[in-house]
């Protein structure tokens, strides 16, 4: 019984010591490895956004009174921002095509709802490319 007690003595407390080394050293390294990898910067996604859309794009005259409206100024009810259309395709930092095309080329032949308004309000269809 001697024996196995100073078998315990000697081998417990070094064990216990060993032990705790182990494991301190294991959850510091695994802490110095995250840190290590957030603290690095991670490299900028570059995306490519194209398409096209059919928005409206209507005018109303700033004076809005019948057949004066004709000799009045017009004001874009809808305006088309280039950051409302990019922002659909992301973070505009990472973005590589930041080029937005309006085509108003149907805003001829839909003149006819100025006419209809007496040149108070004209509908105009344009189509957003990006």
């Amino acid at each position: 019984m001697r024996s196995a007690y100073r078998v315990l003595s000697w081998f417990g407390p070094r064990m216990t010591a060993a032990a705790v080394l182990l494991l301190t050293g294991c959850t510091a390294l695994t802490t110095d490895v995250l840190v290590d990898e957030t603290g690095r910067p991670r490299p900028a996604v570059a995306t490519h956004c194209a398409g096209s859309e059919w928005t409206d794009n209507s005018m109303i005259a700033v004076v809005p009174l019948p057949i004066i409206g004709y000799a009045s100024p017009t004001q874009q009810i809808n305006e088309i921002k280039t950051d409302d259309v990019l922002s659909r395709c992301g973070p505009p930092d990472r973005l590589t095509n930041r080029r937005v095309e309006v085509d108003r080329m149907m805003c001829i032949p839909t003149a006819i709802t100025r006419l209809l308004t007496l040149g108070i309000w004209h509908w105009c269809p344009a189509n957003v490319s990006y």
